[in-house]
């Protein structure tokens, strides 16, 4: 995106750096009415679920799906009213039909400012994913759980209670 002309006079380079990624939605993807409504249109037609599948894995972590869907609450007057559910899940090994581990659901208004809310969502949620990566204990157990680390533990919520709690 391009630099509106009087911040290069006012910000620093890492504050413009910041003010330019409030105003994308990806590198060189301006947000935009336009792009919104072509957004709202798309899922009007179709859910959108991409992934990415991480090799090597982070934090042991395999593959994130961040989905987009439209869900319809109630009918009014005859017509449904639908609002925009976004779900991030993750998975920690490459076993087909692995039950995934859900890190966030939320749900917005079926608007312009309910998308963009929505990518935020999953775009924070996919970054704390990545960040904090599995508790090592609980994914080395006999029957591995998929929980989250508390940042600057290595542990998940509940390996650190077990540990300063009844260790």
């Amino acid at each position: 995106m391009a630099n509106i002309p009087q911040l290069e006079h006012v910000l620093p380079g890492p504050a413009l750096l910041s003010v330019n990624e409030m105003c994308e939605m990806a590198p060189g993807i301006p947000w935009s009415n336009q792009i919104l409504d072509d957004l709202l249109d798309t899922l009007s037609n179709a859910n959108i679920v991409p992934e990415i599948n991480l090799s090597p894995p982070i934090k042991g972590i395999t593959r994130i799906q961040a989905g987009i869907f439209r869900e319809r609450t109630k009918k009014v007057k005859g017509v449904w009213q639908c609002r925009i559910m976004a779900t991030v899940l993750y998975y920690s090994t490459d076993i087909p039909n692995e039950h995934p581990a859900e890190m966030g659901q939320k749900h917005f208004p079926m608007d312009r400012m309910g998308m963009k809310a929505a990518f935020e969502f999953l775009r924070t949620t996919v970054q704390n994913i990545k960040r904090r990566g599995l508790c090592e204990p609980c994914h080395a157990r006999e029957r591995p759980m998929k929980r989250l680390r508390v940042d600057g533990t290595g542990l998940c919520f509940t390996c650190l209670l077990k540990k300063a709690a009844l260790e």
